[in-house]
């Protein structure tokens, strides 16, 4: 396997890149002179950086941990990390279509290339190409999308309406009085929304099919072929794949979930976060990573707008200062300069009548149901005094099983500290969340009764 890193000192790719793979949070343990050389460790500059792994040494061994982030990860040009997400592809869509444009950390390091013959990692392309797969199965269960357009026909029968001036002029030229022309209405399938489909269909088709015999690729080419006679009535230009593939699909689709999801794997894939077929015949892979963490928060803050305000109740971004959101000041009345422009900054602030009633801090990592990390406790408590909040609240993406949404760990001082645990694997998210609210207004209400 070929490692490319541009804007590295490690410009002579080896062959033989070993690639690890690991879920997000997840440990992983390597031989140390995979990344040291003598006692120096050597890593990319942008992955040493940005702190996308946790690396210490243990008894000799070196252990990596997984961090929110997930993606394709090259350390350099020996080694390589795979994260793996925890949550289904399905809702890792849900979460990134809640990001605004800017927001989303999305780093791009350079590329790994794939030979033919080659061992493949399962990667994010694999992932997403399955889910398209399966997306279609769906449309097809369902019923692909139509629509009806006018057909002109003509001969002895008519079909449909009749056009006596077509009729006419067309008995003239062929010297025969029985044939007639006639227009209908027919219903069609070659459809915007199905181009989309069978565009993303094939360009993954001819990716995979670049690879050869490659660990995964003729099974997946395999599955990919089936998906596209689905759209067997379906036609498109194949040099144009990526403009047919990211044109809208209408108002109509954006309401058939199976049809919205695969119009954002378009988007996924064509826009660098998948793959890219080289003319070597390589399958090229931009190594981006995407910090759940950030998707999170954005998501929770973002439907927790929508939920909350059928109680009116406001929902701000705690870590700006502007109007959209609701960051303060540590130090009430600062007596060092340097204490003047500390700023507290919660993930989401909840108000009722002007009032802060909840701060909430997003923390994407495993919950096993106990009491929270004492450091984020403090932290969310501070926020809680900074606003003069009741409640302080410690947001995971994981319930385990049989707790409630809303966990009550305890009092400090006047500040309620709570749990809110959402299912990310959860097949009705929906749902979830409206059980969170739920249990959330149980938890403040009694406090904007008594405005206390």
């Amino acid at each position: 396997m070929n490692l490319n890193l541009p804007g590295t000192d490690l410009s002579h790719a080896s062959r033989g890149a070993e690639v690890y793979t690991v879920f997000e949070h997840g440990e992983i343990q390597i031989a140390p002179d995979r990344i040291f050389r003598g006692d120096k460790l050597v890593l990319d500059p942008a992955v040493q950086k940005a702190g996308y792994l946790a690396i210490s040494l243990d008894g000799g061994r070196l252990k990596l941990r997984a961090t929110s982030w997930v993606g394709f990860i090259p350390l350099n040009e020996h080694v390589a990390i795979q994260v793996r997400p925890r949550v289904p592809i399905s809702i890792m869509h849900e979460l990134l279509s809640h990001v605004a444009p800017g927001k989303q950390r999305t780093i791009r390091l350079g590329y790994y290339g794939y030979g033919q013959g080659e061992l493949r990692p399962s990667n994010l392309t694999d992932l997403l190409a399955g889910r398209l797969i399966h997306l279609s199965k769906l449309i097809r269960l369902n019923g692909l999308d139509f629509d009806f357009r006018p057909e002109t026909s003509t001969g002895v029968t008519l079909v449909g309406t009749p056009l006596p001036i077509q009729t006419r002029l067309q008995q003239l030229i062929t010297h025969n009085p029985t044939v007639a022309v006639s227009r209908a209405w027919k219903r069609t399938v070659d459809t915007p929304a199905n181009r989309v489909v069978l565009a993303t269909l094939s360009h993954l088709y001819l990716a995979y099919r670049r690879l050869g015999r490659a660990k995964g690729a003729p099974a997946m080419c395999s599955a990919l072929a089936d998906a596209k006679t689905i759209f067997s009535r379906v036609h498109i230009n194949d040099r144009r794949l990526k403009e047919v593939a990211l044109t809208p699909m209408g108002q109509k689709c954006a309401r058939r979930p199976e049809y919205a999801e695969a119009s954002a794997l378009a988007i996924a894939i064509f826009s660098g976060v998948g793959i890219d077929p080289t003319e070597r015949g390589e399958l090229r892979l931009n190594p981006v990573v995407i910090n759940l963490e950030d998707a999170f928060e954005c998501f929770l803050r973002s439907r927790l707008t929508e939920l909350l305000a059928a109680y009116d109740l406001g929902v701000f971004d705690g870590n700006i200062n502007d109007e959209e959101g609701h960051q303060r000041r540590l130090y009430r009345h600062p007596k060092l300069r340097e204490a003047r422009n500390i700023e507290v900054k919660p993930d989401v602030v909840i108000t009722h009548d002007k009032k802060t009633i909840a701060v909430m801090d997003v923390k994407y990592r495993p919950y096993g149901g106990k009491v929270p990390d004492r450091s984020d406790v403090e932290q969310v408590v501070t926020y809680a005094g900074v606003y003069g909040a009741r409640h302080a609240i410690i947001a995971v993406p994981q319930r385990p099983q049989g707790k409630p949404s809303v966990i009550a760990i305890g009092k400090v001082g006047k500040v309620n500290v709570s749990v809110l645990a959402i299912d990310l694997n959860t097949t009705d998210l929906t749902g979830e969340l409206g059980r969170a609210t739920e249990q959330l207004m149980d938890r403040v209400a009694p406090h904007l009764r008594t405005g206390r």
